[in-house]
């Protein structure tokens, strides 16, 4: 539901011109374009900033640099600083209004009341967390698609102080952080990164379909390896069929009840009362 919340946000974000034009994605302002400055942000620092890994990081780097948002700034022969471009620098200023149009365009979906209620008990969660995460949920690389990475030698965790300030983060952040968290309680024990088995493992019939849509081909490629999926020889015009392995299906049909799992863990650390509450209001958005 969490995920649900955040797609709708997404879109209406969208609607209002986020990835269009001059304007970058709600993932790339949250992730990168947020922590910079027109006077340069010390790249050493960008990962611990924006709550990433340094590869996710550097990924994120490299994409607003190409879509002309922001500059990197030599120094002695190396990268030293990074900070926006003109056209960053307007994209920036455009941001606050973009963010309030899309919010209220999807509140205008839902009701003030739900909208209420979702932020007051996301605020009562996120708040609770001990560390920072991302701005909008990001995994460890390209070819892991876990929130922590395996042993995260690259990985800096930011502790959190007191409640983080969630009173002043936008609605998106609330959920991107608490989907997030959620996924690193999900993957304490689970095989498989959260996402891959909520949107691959999960959605695959025992007939194999193409899967292009749903992960990157690294992703794809890292499943097939550990021997989740299995490549079959038939071609489709959109991409190469998957069927799940013996130890694919296992893992698909066990999501379930480490979901549950999950949930029961969020209950333990932060109170029953406030994970049902915070159900409660998902499922009222949800129902919309």
């Amino acid at each position: 539901m969490l995920w649900v919340v955040l797609g709708q946000l997404k879109h209406a974000h969208m609607a209002e011109g986020a990835g269009r034009g001059s304007m970058p994605s709600l993932e790339l302002w949250s992730n990168m374009l947020r922590v910079l400055d027109d006077h340069g942000v010390d790249r050493r620092n960008l990962a611990r900033l924006a709550r990433l890994s340094k590869r996710a990081a550097n990924s994120r780097l490299s994409e607003v640099v190409r879509g002309g948002w922001a500059e990197e700034l030599a120094r002695d022969g190396a990268i030293a600083r990074v900070r926006w471009t003109d056209q960053g620098s307007q994209a920036a200023r455009r941001w606050p209004a973009l963010h309030a149009r899309a919010e209220k365009r999807w509140r205008g979906s839902v009701s003030e009341g739900l909208v209420d209620s979702l932020r007051t008990n996301l605020e009562a969660l996120v708040g609770q967390f001990p560390l920072e995460h991302p701005h909008y949920p990001a995994s460890y690389g390209a070819a892991d698609a876990s929130v922590t990475g395996g042993l995260g030698h690259d990985w800096s965790p930011v502790r959190r102080i007191g409640d983080g300030g969630v009173s002043g983060l936008p609605l998106a952040v609330l959920v991107s952080q608490a989907a997030v968290n959620f996924a690193m309680v999900y993957e304490e024990r689970a095989d498989v990164a959260f996402s891959l088995a909520a949107t691959v493992l999960t959605n695959l019939p025992t007939e194999g379909r193409p899967l292009p849509e749903l992960a990157s081909r690294a992703w794809l490629s890292a499943l097939e390896r550990h021997g989740y999926l299995r490549a079959i020889a038939e071609r489709r015009a959109d991409g190469s069929n998957f069927v799940l392995t013996e130890r694919g299906r296992r893992c698909a049909e066990g999501h379930g009840a480490l979901v549950q799992q999950a949930e029961a863990d969020w209950t333990a650390r932060y109170g029953r009362g406030v994970v049902r509450s915070l159900r409660e209001a998902l499922e009222g958005v949800a129902d919309r």
